[in-house]
């Protein structure tokens, strides 16, 4: 065992691996491959352009989360330990980026050659990053975010013509989608190791779009609440969806539940099926893997 090996084996939380057998009857079928990439998880799912429906995931879970240096050679051998399992012909390659850093603007007064500049006016300065834009088309806002350029550079190599998406991106899609004709305000609260996403919408229009720091359940209630609060929604009516890592019974939920009266878990992400072999996940797990199928054009 190598040294990358060491530090993958001695980091490794969790692992899933599902697959449906249609890939072993039929190992040349076209699929396009969905990687999404963080210091807490690396994951990869298969989805079937004809068939309309993810066939597969393999996630691996990391605690403590993996440092930028630590984190490629554990996608290098967590890639390389994918190819043997799962034969198929990856037509396309979509990596989601999991990034805290981000900022929205509308997307009519987007110039791409401010963005370096609107993100540092934001974020300040960080050597040896790339920033990067994104369109989410249902609210008309460009997201921007930023990449270690290392790292940038290894996910082009390692997977030529991919192309990178944030993980906010699909979920503000879906999000949108599954909600869109409702007119009350309504939030998504993503749960993820160390930090929460918030998205909050009314109608078809978006109010907020944030990620906060939380290393405990009360962490995740003070800016939930904090989000109720600022802008003038009430818990007792206002319902709350849970997606991500959040489970039922778990801590974070029932500490919630305590304090708002409308928490629901979201649902499977639009648009897309899933094969039966997913029925062992709660509906809301894995979705800012899954919903980033909606960002294709």
């Amino acid at each position: 065992m190598n040294g990358n090996d060491s530090l993958t084996m001695q980091s490794l939380k969790d692992a899933v691996s599902l697959a449906d057998e249609k890939l072993q009857l039929d190992p040349k079928q076209k699929v396009r491959q969905y990687l999404l990439v963080s210091g807490n998880e690396i994951s990869c799912a298969l989805f079937s352009p004809r068939k309309n429906t993810f066939l597969s995931l393999d996630s691996i879970s990391f605690n403590p989360a993996l440092e930028p240096a630590s984190l490629l050679p554990a996608l290098k051998k967590f890639l390389g330990d994918w190819k043997l399992s799962r034969p198929a012909d990856v037509i396309a390659s979509r990596l989601i980026f999991v990034s805290d850093q981000h900022t929205l603007l509308p997307s009519a007064y987007f110039r791409e050659e401010e963005a370096e500049e609107l993100f540092r006016f934001h974020f300040g300065e960080e050597k040896d990053s790339t920033v990067l834009s994104q369109m989410i088309d249902c609210f008309e806002a460009l997201l921007l975010y930023r990449v270690p350029s290392s790292l940038l550079s290894a996910f082009r190599e390692l997977m030529p013509g991919v192309v990178i998406s944030h993980h906010m991106a699909g979920l503000a899609e879906n999000f949108y989608l599954q909600h869109k004709n409702q007119s009350e305000k309504l939030i998504l609260l993503h749960h993820r190791p160390q930090a929460i996403d918030l998205v909050v919408k009314a109608g078809r229009k978006l109010i907020l779009l944030n990620t906060f720091t939380c290393g405990t359940p009360e962490d995740v209630l003070y800016h939930t609440l904090n989000a109720y609060e600022q802008l003038q929604m009430n818990p007792e009516n206002e319902k709350l969806l849970l997606a991500g890592s959040v489970v039922s019974g778990s801590p974070v939920s029932k500490l919630l539940q305590s304090y708002i009266r409308n928490v629901e878990f979201a649902g499977r992400p639009s648009g897309a099926g899933f094969s039966y072999v997913f029925d062992v996940l709660p509906p809301q797990a894995h979705q800012a893997l899954f919903t980033s199928v909606l960002c294709e054009s």
